[in-house]
């Protein structure tokens, strides 16, 4: 039975992660720095994006078929490295907690408002707690029939939104300059761009390496395309300052569409697709939380974990922020630093550290043939 990834599953797992729960906060953090120049913002994030995405790539092909954590022991060592390494599950869990509560919190708003959120909790992790158990290739196998429904209602969901369209929301472009799209499209690489350093604990599941490549950086294209799109509609149908005032801007375009008095309100529309993108950027980071502590404590396997870290996550989602104006805020002022020191620096402090690794080796392999020449 084959358990690697296929480089299509990994393209569509990538943009899915990429798409996430960005596709409904993206537009109101964007509008709210850079206004209608929004969009432009975000292009400006996926350009940025791609040239992260080749940094991750550098790495792994300084050692391939190595995950981050053991990439990390080769580097720094044993025990500096499992420090970092366990530093960085805690980052992974972090995050998937806060992705989780994301889900929850927007269900129980929008949704099912008389319903607790820790029984909508428990429904979501059932679910992600499977796909952990069965492995990755499970998860992208089934991120293959699910991008087929996403897709579909996401083209639906454009094409009932274009009778909408005011095209004077997006002017004048560059009204107050080019320092606020430059601050947003900041904020945007933290969220979700700096976020896929979690594939470096990926690649080595999927199976063509040499293709591993091109389907990371088309996943970071198409996602974040698909999320510019969506704030660029937001902003065409509602205008810039309600998009930036409205935490879900994209799911209430839902309620706008009415074609002929007989097709309106499909904003269930857009929650399929969100629960779509956020159901499998939980299971990603679930694999990879249980798969970084796996390989930090050298356990055989995994699956005896999986259990216990959903209970442990599900009290960290309740816990990790009181009310959803309070994640905003994080998103908006801290986010981007905590995300950058694992998803920035650490690559690029791994890059040093081996080239001066191997710097060393060169050097010492010299002097030592120096040192027999003369003995001859």
């Amino acid at each position: 039975m084959n358990t690697k990834l296929t480089e299509r599953q990994l393209r569509i797992l990538v943009t899915l992660f990429i798409v996430g729960n960005s596709i409904l906060f993206a537009p109101m953090i964007l509008a709210s720095e850079a206004k209608q120049d929004a969009w432009i913002a975000s292009l400006i994030g996926i350009a940025i994006g791609c040239l992260i995405g080749l940094i991750y790539l550098y790495l792994y092909q300084m050692y391939p078929n190595h995950s981050l954590v053991e990439i990390l022991e080769e580097v720094f060592g044993k025990w500096v490295g499992k420090i970092i390494g366990f530093s960085f599950f805690l980052f992974s869990f972090l995050l998937a907690s806060i992705v989780l509560r994301n889900l929850g919190e927007f269900i129980v708003t929008e949704i099912l408002p008389e319903t607790p959120i820790q029984f909508v909790l428990y429904l979501i992790l059932l679910v992600v707690i499977m796909g952990g158990r069965y492995g990755i290739h499970v998860i992208g196998r089934s991120a293959e029939i699910l991008f087929i429904f996403f897709f579909f209602l996401y083209i639906l969901f454009v094409l009932f939104l274009t009778p909408q369209f005011h095209l004077e929301n997006i002017q004048p472009m560059f009204e107050e300059g080019i320092k606020p799209i430059f601050r947003a499209s900041l904020v945007y690489i933290g969220f979700p761009f700096l976020e896929s350093v979690v594939f470096l604990m990926i690649f080595q599941d999927v199976q063509n390496v040499q293709k591993i490549g091109r389907s990371f950086l088309m996943g970071i294209i198409i996602g974040g395309l698909m999320i510019s799109f969506i704030t660029f509609l937001s902003i065409l149908v509602f205008s810039a300052d309600f998009t930036a005032r409205n935490i879900y801007a994209s799911y209430i375009l839902g309620k706008k569409i009415s074609i002929g008095n007989f097709i309106e309100r499909i904003e269930a529309v857009m929650a399929i697709i969100w629960m779509i993108t956020i159901f499998l950027k939980l299971s990603i980071l679930y694999y990879v939380s249980v798969k970084s502590f796996k390989q930090i404590f050298q356990f055989n396997q995994y699956r005896f974990l999986i259990f216990p870290f959903g209970i442990i996550m599900i009290v960290v989602a309740l816990i990790v922020y009181p009310n959803i104006a309070y994640i905003y805020l994080f998103t908006l002022r801290i986010w981007f630093f905590y995300v950058a020191s694992f998803g920035l620096l650490l690559p690029l402090i791994l890059i040093i550290g081996i080239k001066l690794k191997k710097a060393r080796w060169k050097k010492g392999h010299s002097n030592k043939g120096y040192s027999n020449n003369k003995t001859e």
